[in-house]
């Protein structure tokens, strides 16, 4: 099987929500944020309160704690605003229109695994390189780790036929894998 295509920056930000998606199912990215989030909450959580209780002790103070307040939500919005901006920053650099991930690409598919050319270059990956099958609405990808994979648009597909044969590769490979681990 042949499958031309060309990848837009809409597959490449698709692809990356599908990822933290994926990501958060797999449940490691949860856990280790679920830990940061109790390391920041804590020390925040105590300087408001006694924040709040300053602000009721001490009456001359008041001026200057609200003041202190305004300045300390300000520095929150902009760095979240930071953070967002940094990684769309990260992101568009990352994927610029000139990379390769954007230029025409030849999948061939064969019973012993894929190659994908992409202007000249050539990647080749056997069936048991691939560890799932996910699909979107319009795209297949083919997970080689947690974090990368083949993305094939469905449009590039003459038929389902060619879908499903691309989910039996995948699926006789984990089988066998699952067979060696027990052998």
């Amino acid at each position: 099987m042949i499958l031309k295509f060309q990848l837009t920056r809409k597959d490449s930000d698709e692809f990356q929500k599908f990822l933290e998606r994926r990501l958060r199912a797999i449940g490691k990215v949860r856990s280790n944020f679920f830990l940061f989030d109790v390391l920041v909450g804590l020390p925040v959580g105590v300087a408001v309160v006694t924040f709040i209780n300053i602000y009721l002790k001490s009456r001359n103070l008041r001026g200057l704690l609200i003041v202190l307040a305004v300045a300390l939500i300000l520095l929150a919005i902009a760095l979240i605003a930071r953070t967002r901006y940094g990684r769309k920053n990260f992101l568009n650099l990352m994927f610029l229109p000139e990379n390769l991930i954007f230029q025409p690409q030849v999948l061939n598919a064969s019973d012993v695994g894929l190659s994908v050319e992409i202007a000249g270059a050539e990647n080749r990956f056997l069936w048991s390189n691939f560890q799932e099958l996910c699909e979107d609405q319009d795209r297949i990808y083919l997970f080689i780790d947690n974090s990368q994979a083949v993305i094939i648009p469905k449009h590039s597909l003459e038929s389902a036929e060619q879908l499903h044969w691309l989910t039996e590769k995948i699926i006789s490979r984990n089988e066998s894998k699952a067979l060696e681990k027990h052998a």
